[in-house]
C-alpha cells in the first residue's frame, strides 16, 4: 500500500540553503563532501524510505499496536523489518561520526531526515528519537514521592546480548 506522504524536499533545501547556509558547510573541516548535490541525493533517498517504508506502517501500527507477551514486547507486522532496513540504510547515524559507524554528515542534513521520519510515521520515530545507533531506548518521566523517583534508584542497565 503506497502512502500519500511526500517529503517537502524543495522547502527543506530552501531552508538549508537560504536560511542555514548549507553551501558554506562544505568549507568546514570534515564536511568537504557535504555538497548541495550530495544533500539532494540523500534527501531524495530518505524521502523514498519515509514515504514507501515508514508511512504505510501507520495503518498496521494503529490496528495491531505493540503487544506484551511472555517473550517480551512485539511490534506490529513489518515494524521490525522496517527498523532493520532503517539501520542498514544508515538513517540511524547520518550525522554521527564515521569513526563510530555513522556517515559523518552535517547535523542540518540529519535534522531534515529526522523531520521526514517523524512526519511519515511519528510512532516509528519515537524508537530512534532518544538514541542513535542499533539500540532503541525508552524514557519514562518520574516525580519524587510518586513511587517512581529515578534519583533513588540503586540499579543499572547492562547489555546482555542482542539480535
Amino acid at each position: 500500500v503506497m502512502s500519500d506522504y511526500r517529503a517537502p524536499i524543495k522547502d527543506m533545501r530552501f531552508v538549508m540553503d537560504e536560511l542555514a547556509g548549507f553551501r558554506d558547510i562544505s568549507a568546514l573541516p570534515g564536511f568537504d563532501e557535504a555538497t548541495p548535490d550530495l544533500a539532494d541525493a540523500v534527501l531524495e533517498e530518505a524521502a523514498k524510505f519515509a514515504g514507501e517504508v515508514l508511512a504505510p506502517l501507520n495503518r498496521v501500527g494503529d490496528k495491531e499496536g505493540c503487544k506484551l507477551t511472555a517473550n517480551g514486547v512485539t511490534t506490529p507486522p513489518g515494524w521490525k523489518e522496517a527498523y532493520k532496513a532503517f539501520c542498514e540504510a544508515g538513517w540511524n547515524g547520518v550525522a554521527s561520526p564515521a569513526d563510530f559507524g555513522g556517515q559523518g554528515l552535517p547535523d542540518s542534513l540529519g535534522v531534515a531526515i529526522k523531520e521526514m521520519v517523524c512526519s511519515a510515521n511519528l510512532s516509528f520515530s519515537l524508537g530512534p528519537l532518544l538514541t542513535t545507533g542499533e539500540k532503541l531506548a525508552s524514557y519514562c518521566l518520574t516525580e519524587p514521592g510518586a513511587g517512581s523517583d529515578a534519583a533513588s534508584l540503586k540499579t543499572r542497565a547492562e547489555l546482555v546480548g542482542h539480535e
